[in-house]
């Protein structure tokens, strides 16, 4: 190894603030350790502070505990050789810029080395501290700015990320508007055509029922299941014209019990079903349409019935949101001890048209979730299969300021 200029066992740094740097030489040869000890300690422009290991173990331990800037590393150690000793120091410390010493047939190895993570190589029996000097402060520097470029790429990875799924979900919203501008336009054409016809069924069932009241059992069925069909039909045009008329709300102020107990009046339990209703006398009223909002809770109502056709629990429960929220509002949540909802549907269950009841319109889920949006507010669906499900509604105590 070439011997450096200058000599002497103290840090030659100047000036008022030199820089301080903690390199770690982990060298097994103590005649090089001392001389690059040397070569670092005529620095003009930073104080080395050096700490020297003659093993790879007691180096990753060092590194370990941290508060090492640059890593001088000689490959042929008495407990680890050639390349695997960079492997395990990188493994250890990814942070911390790594400068190979090499002899002179191991230029290959140095090479590789810095193919494989180090900031350099530097060959043992040419150095000097015009090599070694720069070496450190170019190596330091380097590994700053891989990382700062590292951060840069995860944060541009992040925001990829981030707009791909404000993408995805605005081409969702685009999907399901069309189709909703579509079924508008479908629903209003034809619901008001099929009322007629089905207004002509239901009087003539009507008028037979009326005529033929010594018919026999199975005549007398066939009318109620005409009758009852009838109104299943008028039900999902009811439900189409709903959801295309898009009429705006008319609000006011009402109190939550007030719309929970109106709700239940109109569809109470069947039997085997138990409704509990907690809701705090002196919550603030909402600001809604009542008539939307009790279809809102009509629709939920009747589903959670339906969940539970072998009987369960409907718990209603009403309570303010948490005080510092923009909107000021009241969650309604109605849980059920019902069937459920399947993962897979989970995302499908506001969508108009899909019901996965024999029957169902697939379409009161939909013009509920309308009808909330429409008063200012929202609705949401947490459910596991089997266990039941629990759909919140929550609605503004006040008109919002404009």
């Amino acid at each position: 190894m070439t011997e450096p200029q200058a000599r002497g066992g103290k840090p030659a740094a100047t000036g008022p603030n030199p820089q301080t740097v903690h390199v770690l030489l982990v060298e097994d040869n103590p005649g090089d350790a001392r001389l690059i000890r040397e070569m670092l300690a005529g620095s003009a422009t930073a104080t080395f502070h050096v700490e020297s290991v003659q093993r790879l173990q007691p180096a990753l331990e060092q590194l370990a505990r941290g508060g090492i800037d640059a890593v001088l590393l000689d490959l042929g150690l008495p407990d680890s050789q050639g390349l695997d000793t960079l492997t395990r120091t990188c493994a250890e410390a990814s942070a911390v810029p790594i400068v190979v010493l090499t002899g002179l047939d191991e230029e290959e190895s140095g090479i590789k080395a810095v193919q494989q993570g180090a900031q350099d190589y530097l060959v043992k029996n040419r150095l000097n501290r015009n090599l070694l000097l720069p070496s450190l402060r170019y190596a330091i520097e380097r590994k700053k700015t891989e990382e700062e470029l590292w951060k840069h790429k995860e944060h541009l990875e992040e925001m990829v990320e981030e707009r791909t799924r404000e993408l995805k979900d605005a081409q969702e919203e685009l999907r399901r508007k069309e189709k909703l501008a579509v079924l508008g336009q479908l629903a209003g054409g034809v619901g008001h055509e099929l009322r007629n016809p089905l207004g002509v069924i239901s009087n003539a069932v009507y008028f037979l029922k009326a005529t033929l009241q010594e018919a026999d059992e199975t005549t007398r069925n066939y009318l109620d299941i005409l009758d009852s069909e009838v109104r299943n039909a008028d039900k999902i045009i009811t439900d189409l014209l709903d959801y295309s008329r898009g009429r705006p709300a008319e609000r006011e102020e009402v109190a939550v019990s007030e719309l929970v107990a109106r709700a239940l009046d109109r569809y109470p339990p069947p039997e085997g079903v138990e409704v509990g209703a907690e809701i705090a006398p002196d919550l603030p009223l909402v600001f809604v349409d009542a008539a939307q909002i009790g279809q809102v809770l009509n629709n939920l109502i009747s589903n959670a019935y339906q969940a539970m056709s072998d009987g369960g629990k409907l718990t209603i429960t009403a309570k303010g949101e948490p005080v510092g929220t923009a909107q000021p509002s009241i969650r309604v949540e109605l849980s059920d001890t019902g069937c459920g909802i399947s993962r897979e549907n989970m995302g499908k269950v506001f969508e108009p048209l899909f019901s996965t009841r024999t029957g169902g319109t697939g379409l009161g889920l939909a013009v509920s979730r309308n009808l909330a949006e429409a008063n200012g507010g929202r609705i949401t669906v947490q459910s596991q299969e089997g266990k039941g499900s629990t759909f919140t509604v929550v609605l503004p105590t006040r008109e919002p300021k404009t």
